[in-house]
């Protein structure tokens, strides 16, 4: 996509089943548009080998294996999102 058609500077984005076909093009969208990109899936073998070519890219993207049906697990898990996103401003 054009650089200039679509550009996310200083925000943060979760994205949910990351580890697949879907979700990977997710992430790359967003890398490529300055957003930082925290990952998440069921599978962290899958994360670990789908964002490898993201991160070698050198964009600015956190993976954490995580359910997101488990209510418990995601309500412990995105007040690390807003750290993250607070410290987001200064890319």
């Amino acid at each position: 996509m054009n650089e200039t058609t679509f550009k996310i500077d200083n925000r943060v984005a979760v994205v949910t089943g990351a580890a697949g076909n879907i979700g990977l093009a997710t992430c790359r969208l967003l890398c490529e548009a300055g957003t930082r990109v925290i990952a998440t899936d069921v599978s962290e073998e899958g994360l670990a080998v789908g964002l490898a070519p993201l991160r070698e890219r050198g964009f600015d993207i956190r993976a954490y294996a995580l359910d997101v049906t488990d209510l418990r697990l995601r309500k412990n898990s995105f007040p690390a999102s807003r750290r993250i996103s607070a410290r987001s401003t200064s890319l």
